[in-house]
C-alpha cells in the first residue's frame, strides 16, 4: 500500500512542494505515477519510512493491545484495520501476533490457500519452545507480517498457568527485537487468562475498545481492573492505558451516556475521538479490504488514522 503527496506533506508538516522536492532531489526514493507521465505521484511504504529518516524523524516503536475482556466490540477489526495503515501510512515494519484461537486476524491477513498445517503459532513457541522469529509470516498487505494463529491455541493456556506474566510474553518479543518490528500488536481472545495477562503486561500500550452497551463498558472497567491487579501481584509496571469509543452513534442517548461515562470513570485515559459506527468498516473486514481501499466514510478513515497516530507516532530522532 501506499498514500500520496499530500498526505506524505501532512504526515511531515512540509508542504506537498517540499516533498516533491525531496523525491527529486534523492534518487534513492522511488516513487510512481497513477498514470504514466501526468497521473497522481504515489509514494509506497518503504519510501516514507526513507523521507522521515531524511527529516531526522523516527517511528517510536511500541507494543500494542486492541482489547478488553467483552467480545463483539470491534477489537479484532480495530486491530487489523490500524496495522495496516500504520504500515501503509508511515512505513511502519509491523508484525501482527494473533492469539485468538478465533484466528480472525489470521484469516483476514492470509491468502485462502494458505496452508495451516504447517504454520506455527504461539501453542507451538510455549509447547516446544521454538522461536517466535520462525513463526513468522508475510502477508497479504506490504510491510505487515504475522504469527498465525489456529483453533488449537485455545489450549495454550494449560501449558503457561504458572508462569509468570510479566516475564513471559515480554522475552519473547525481545527475542525478536532484532527483526526491526516498529509496531508489534497482539491480538487477543476477550478473556482474562495467562496468556492475555502476559501480553498486556508486554504492552507499552493498550486500548480499551468499548460501544455503548452495558457489557462493553463493563468490558473495559473489569479489564483495567484486572491490568492493575496483575501489575501489582507481579510487580510489573503499569503499560500506558486508553479507552476507545467504537460503534459510536452521536444522535443515540446510549451512546452518548456511554462516551459520558468512560469520561467520568477514565478522565483522560479516554481517546478524544470515537470510531462511528459504520456497515462501511464491517464490509470491508468482510471484504478483506483496508478501508483505504473502499469508499468508507471519511469520518472512519480520520478515526483510523488517529488511532494509527497514537500507536506509532512520530518522534525526533535521537542523536546518539
Amino acid at each position: 500500500m501506499a498514500i500520496g503527496v499530500k498526505q506524505t506533506a501532512e504526515l511531515l508538516d512540509i508542504t506537498p512542494h517540499r516533498v516533491k522536492q525531496i523525491l527529486k532531489e534523492n534518487s534513492d526514493l522511488n516513487y510512481y505515477r497513477a498514470k504514466e507521465k501526468s497521473g497522481k505521484i504515489i509514494i509506497p511504504s518503504e519510501t516514507i519510512k526513507k523521507i522521515l529518516a531524511y527529516r531526522g524523524k523516527s517511528l517510536k516503536q511500541n507494543n500494542i493491545v486492541i482489547k478488553s475482556e467483552k467480545g463483539g466490540v470491534g477489537g479484532s477489526t480495530l486491530t487489523i484495520q490500524t496495522a495496516i495503515r500504520v504500515a501503509s501510512k508511515y512505513g511502519a515494519k509491523t508484525l501482527i501476533i494473533d492469539c485468538d484461537g478465533e484466528c480472525n486476524a489470521s484469516s483476514f491477513l492470509l491468502d485462502d490457500d494458505f496452508d495451516y498445517s504447517k504454520a506455527k503459532s504461539m501453542l507451538e513457541v510455549f509447547k516446544h519452545d521454538i522461536p517466535l522469529e520462525e513463526c513468522i509470516v508475510p502477508t497479504r498487505f506490504d510491510n505487515v507480517y504475522l504469527v498465525p494463529s489456529k483453533s488449537i491455541l485455545r489450549r495454550v493456556d494449560r501449558l503457561i498457568q504458572n508462569e509468570n506474566p510479566k516475564t513471559l510474553m515480554k522475552e519473547k518479543l525481545e527475542s525478536i527485537r532484532h527483526l526491526g518490528f516498529d509496531t508489534i500488536f497482539m491480538d487477543l481472545p476477550p478473556t482474562f487468562s495467562t496468556l492475555s495477562a502476559s501480553c498486556y503486561l508486554a504492552t507499552t500500550m493498550t486500548i480499551l475498545p468499548t460501544d455503548s452497551s452495558a457489557w462493553g463498558i463493563e468490558g473495559v472497567m473489569l479489564t483495567y481492573e484486572d491490568i492493575l491487579e496483575e501489575c501489582k501481584k507481579f510487580e510489573a509496571n503499569v503499560p500506558e492505558i486508553k479507552i476507545l469509543m467504537n460503534k459510536f452513534s452521536p444522535n443515540r442517548k446510549a451512546s452518548v451516556d456511554a462516551w459520558r461515562t468512560m469520561i467520568i470513570e477514565f478522565g483522560g485515559k479516554v481517546l478524544p475521538f470515537q470510531v462511528k459506527e459504520s456497515t462501511a468498516l464491517m464490509n470491508a473486514n468482510n471484504e478483506g479490504l483496508s478501508i483505504f481501499e473502499t469508499r468508507c466514510p471519511t469520518d472512519i478513515k480520520n478515526a483510523i488514522d488517529e488511532l494509527a497516530f497514537h500507536t506509532c507516532p512520530v518522534i525526533e530522532k535521537t542523536i546518539q
